[in-house]
């Protein structure tokens, strides 16, 4: 099963929809549309009428919208969670599922994850986020993992951990293929957060009930960042606030803890849009790119920093 929450990506959900139905084997395709003004369910009915549409009266968010859709699911069925504005290279659901299939402790695996303009340097899979992995992912320790798996950080790096299959301890639920037997034994994602966060919940519930969790780059999908939290122009910082929300509920830091995280997060933000707002004057030719990408890091970075006082 192929399940996607959507909320007013029209015209990404059809790329997304192709991408899907492209593939060799035969899938069933749900998705639940949350309550999108744009005409995405009727688009759906429309021209994918094999794809069963649940249109809700109101938006549930990210988790609300993927237990909708999980209720209509068969016990022991695997599900592949799909974001709207993420599409499927050739060949991507039948890599994730044949390492499904080669594993039986294998309870979740995902592709590896590519952005428009490929900006991110980093992987959408790597670590719980814990302060020692926070740090060594903004002082750049991380870059010395390699061999050194204690260095790794939150995220894992393109062009260093995307060169073979790798045991992870959380994966984006952009595009997550989920054994059908992990859902039977835990139940439904969180709805503790209306968007973010839940990946890493769910994930991190599954590594402590011991399903492994892997990142196989030898299967890739695309992902268009934000498509539905930043439709209005605005940067969101939803993501900030649900990862610190979620890692005060997992960690349960101490007061000095929980300033020091803040702290190489906002630090590390701080940096990050202070590096792509050099980057917007040293290449004029994308300098409009550059500065919007500053904009939104320095945005994060003042999110960070105002967790602390929460």
């Amino acid at each position: 099963m192929v399940l996607i929450v959507s909320y007013n990506t029209r015209d990404l959900l059809a790329e997304c929809l192709d991408s899907a139905l492209s593939s060799p084997v035969p899938i069933e395709i749900t998705v639940v549309d949350n309550n999108s003004s744009d005409g995405s369910a009727e688009m759906v009915r429309k021209n994918f009428p094999a794809v069963r549409v649940v249109a809700r009266q109101d938006n549930a968010g990210f988790a609300g919208g993927v237990n909708d859709g999980l209720r209509r699911r068969a016990a022991g069925q695997d599900v592949l969670l799909l974001n709207p504005d993420a599409t499927l290279s050739a060949g991507c659901l039948e890599q994730l599922a044949a390492t499904l299939d080669a594993t039986p402790e294998v309870g979740i695996v995902a592709p590896l994850v590519v952005h428009p303009h490929g900006r991110l340097r980093v992987i959408s899979a790597g670590n719980q986020p814990t302060t020692w992995r926070l740090f060594t992912q903004f002082t750049g320790l991380s870059r010395l993992s390699r061999r050194a798996k204690v260095l790794e950080g939150m995220n894992l790096l393109h062009g260093l951990h995307d060169d073979a299959l790798r045991e992870v301890e959380w994966v984006s639920g952009a595009c997550m293929l989920v054994r059908g037997a992990v859902f039977d034994e835990l139940g439904p994602l969180s709805r503790r957060w209306f968007m973010y966060a839940e990946d890493l919940e769910f994930c991190g519930r599954a590594g402590l009930a011991g399903w492994r969790i892997v990142h196989d780059p030898a299967a890739r999908a695309r992902h268009h960042l934000g498509a539905s939290s930043d439709q209005d122009g605005a940067v969101s910082t939803m993501w900030i606030e649900s990862t610190e929300d979620y890692y005060r509920q997992r960690f349960q830091p101490s007061l000095l803890q929980w300033w020091l995280w803040h702290a190489i997060l906002a630090g590390g933000m701080a940096s990050r849009a202070a590096f792509y707002g050099v980057r917007s004057w040293t290449d004029a030719e994308r300098a409009p790119l550059w500065r919007g990408t500053a904009r939104k890091f320095s945005a994060y970075a003042g999110a960070a920093a105002r967790g602390v006082a929460h």
